[in-house]
């Protein structure tokens, strides 16, 4: 059963808007929310007790992480973050199925798991020491602007990414690019498994745009304009009408929004530092370890943002492709390997855009798809998409 929403609740998580708690306990809330496009999800996040607490963190994160798995029970994850100051988890809203709150079992340690590692010992009436602090974590309240570092360049908000599903990690791991061996993600674990810090997501229709939430203390998140449709493409084929896809909703601090297919997920990266900003997507019902994936970061780039500046920028990814220019302010590359004994396809993107409104260039997209070769097409949807949305 739904109940309204109280005071200290917050309106929004993510790119998810609240309308009334589903559940409560000691290790979080529950909330039934929308997604950008109207559609009924489910979002648990810790209390503040929990949040306070790193090893609960670490026990939510390990839930999420295995929760993205091909092998994952319920409704599949939509999206989270465990690394800011309100961890959240969010799933489709099924009524006669557990959402967002089965994760928050293991945080409070009342699942199978947790007791047969703790035993029954510990007692009947057996709390974690944080169970009194039982109100909501919240996240921290958005800044006015972006920073600006000297000159017209902009500094994006800070996102921190923890941990890439297993899937994922495996497909980085071969990669040879300097970029990717920075995000590589081998999960920082968490006491119980790997810290998986944050992840996926799944389609959806439209309604107002929420207003995007901030990443972590010290970031501040411009306000994403409305998915575009069309726009400058870099190579390839684009979205069609009517084709299953999730919009990515301006994912804590990016400063636009993209679409992905309708059964990808997105997770936020821990090792891009600030300013940074890094996402890591990729395909949850992909069966096997050489399923496709999306790297996207962006970084600011300082006035004057010249082509010795982006040259440098773009260098931080090295392809085995060579790079060719799209436009004036875009270049990508192909090329195909193997991996894991699967052919390859390959497409990374730099691109140079006006973020938070300025006047100049002052940020750097990078964006780096890779998967089988018969995900081609769809890899292209996805870099055309980030290209058309980042102007």
């Amino acid at each position: 059963m739904t109940t309204p929403l109280q005071s200290g609740d917050p309106p929004t998580l993510g790119p998810f808007r609240l309308r009334g708690r589903l559940a409560e306990g000691s290790a979080g809330v529950t909330y039934l929310g929308s997604d950008a496009q109207g559609r009924d999800v489910s979002v648990a996040v810790l209390t503040r007790g929990a949040a306070a607490d790193p090893a609960a963190r670490d026990r939510f994160r390990a839930a999420i992480t295995s929760g993205l798995g091909v092998d994952r029970e319920g409704p599949p994850v939509l999206a989270a973050d465990a690394e800011g100051p309100a961890p959240w988890v969010a799933t489709a809203y099924l009524p006669q199925e557990a959402g967002a709150e089965r994760f928050l079992d293991p945080v409070a340690m009342t699942d199978a798991a947790s007791t047969a590692m703790v035993g029954d010992g510990r007692g009947p009436e057996f709390e974690p020491h944080w169970a009194d602090a039982a109100e909501p974590a919240v996240p921290a309240p958005p800044l006015p602007a972006m920073p600006r570092p000297a000159g017209d360049g902009v500094r994006p908000g800070v996102l921190v990414f923890g941990v890439l599903a297993g899937v994922l990690v495996l497909v980085l791991s071969v990669s040879g690019f300097s970029l990717l061996l920075m995000s590589r993600e081998s999960p920082e674990p968490p006491r119980p498994t790997p810290g998986g810090t944050s992840p996926g997501q799944t389609p959806a229709t439209p309604t107002p745009t929420p207003t995007p939430t901030p990443g972590q203390t010290g970031s501040a998140s411009p306000t994403a304009a409305p998915v575009r449709t069309s726009g400058p493409k870099v190579v390839g084929e684009t979205w069609k009408p009517g084709e299953d896809t999730f919009t990515m909703d301006d994912l804590n601090g990016l400063g636009f929004s993209f679409r992905v297919p309708g059964d990808w997920g997105c997770m936020r990266s821990s090792r891009a530092k600030p300013p940074d900003v890094r996402w890591v997507c990729v395909d949850e019902k992909w069966q096997g370890d050489d399923g496709p994936g999306l790297l996207v970061q962006v970084s600011p780039c300082a006035a004057p943002c010249d082509r010795k500046q982006q040259k440098r920028l773009r260098g931080r990814l090295d392809v085995d492709g060579d790079w060719k220019r799209s436009d004036a302010t875009t270049t990508y590359a192909e090329w195909n390997d193997v991996q894991k004994g699967t052919q390859f396809y390959n497409l990374a993107m730099s691109h140079f855009w006006h973020a938070a409104g300025s006047s100049r260039l002052n940020s750097q997209v990078l964006a780096y798809a890779f998967g089988p070769k018969k995900t081609k097409g769809e890899l292209q949807k996805i870099v055309n998409d980030i290209r058309a949305n980042a102007r």
